[in-house]
């Protein structure tokens, strides 16, 4: 099965490209300000393989380490899962 990944961070640009490159799945960005702090924050949205949480989870904390990670299981997913590398 597959999990959705919410990703809230500060650092999206960098965070974005790294997680495309090293899990082939698409990624959706999302904009908005955070209630709290009342300061911009990014959305990245992925889905990938139940396998790949703790990689992934892993990856994204070494790469921002306070980054909001929410982890769902995703009932069904329709469309492109993976994504062919460039070169």
């Amino acid at each position: 099965h597959q999990n959705t990944l919410f990703i809230i961070t500060s650092q999206p640009d960098e965070l974005e490209k790294e997680l495309l490159d090293f899990t082939h799945h698409g990624i959706t960005r999302f904009e908005g300000k955070g209630c709290y702090a009342k300061e911009t924050r990014t959305l990245l949205y992925t889905v990938v393989s139940a396998d790949e949480v703790k990689d992934v989870s892993d990856f994204i904390r070494k790469k921002d380490p306070h980054a909001f990670i929410n982890i769902t299981k995703s009932v069904g997913v329709k469309g492109n899962f993976y994504q062919e590398p460039l070169d």
